[in-house]
């Protein structure tokens, strides 16, 4: 689990799911399925949230930490 200000970031490892919260629980988004490629995840290990929109998963069957960067749609 990585926190922000007020907002954190948590894995269902057996999904292979990234959800995006607020502190109080409230899910905000969420990405990725099971498996091995582009946003699918094998049994997160890590998560590291270097700002709001860009995170690190450490993934232990796939052997690889990718960064993805986040593009939040645009209030309109």
């Amino acid at each position: 689990m990585a926190y922000g200000p007020i907002r954190r970031t948590t894995a269902d490892m057996d999904n292979g799911e990234i959800y995006k919260m607020e502190l109080n629980g409230k899910i905000l988004g969420k990405f990725g399925t099971a498996g091995k490629q582009l946003k699918e995840f094998g049994s997160m290990h890590e998560i590291d949230c270097r700002n709001q929109n860009e995170i690190y998963v450490g993934e232990l069957t796939n052997w690889r930490v990718p960064k993805l960067t986040l593009h939040p749609e645009q209030a309109k």
